[in-house]
């Protein structure tokens, strides 16, 4: 059921920063997060078990996603561990929309998720 926008409270805050010193990061929504929240998002050739691991079912249901921006730290390698995935718009294809960096399970060789074509998906409607 959706609720009407008269009921959303939105808080903004204003930190002046550069582009450059921001990345997207991606991760599992907490109950009380305060990000912006995919949700609805499917796995294609992939499940997510406290981080992506190959599955053998052709979809399966992703956790709802927050979006942060947050400040690089060069020190700190945010990338380690994760995998890059492109969502797509639906099962075609054919409409690429963005891609995510996400976890992955330990002791998991990124290029197999590559080999297999592992997706995210919008929509299941084609």
């Amino acid at each position: 059921m959706c609720e009407p926008i008269s009921r959303f409270n939105l808080k903004i805050s204003i930190h002046f920063r550069s582009i450059e010193e921001l990345i997207l990061d991606v991760g599992v929504a907490s109950k009380k997060s305060q990000n912006f929240v995919l949700t609805g998002l499917k796995l294609q050739g992939a499940a997510w078990k406290d981080g992506l691991q190959l599955s053998a079912d052709v979809l399966s249901d992703l956790p709802n996603m927050a979006l942060q921006w947050v400040k690089v730290d060069p020190k700190i390698n945010l990338s380690e561990g994760k995998i890059l995935l492109p969502v797509y718009l639906n099962s075609t294809r054919n409409d690429s929309l963005f891609t995510l960096d996400l976890k992955m399970v330990k002791q998991q060789d990124k290029y197999s998720f590559y080999e297999r074509g592992v997706a995210i998906l919008a929509s299941t409607l084609a």
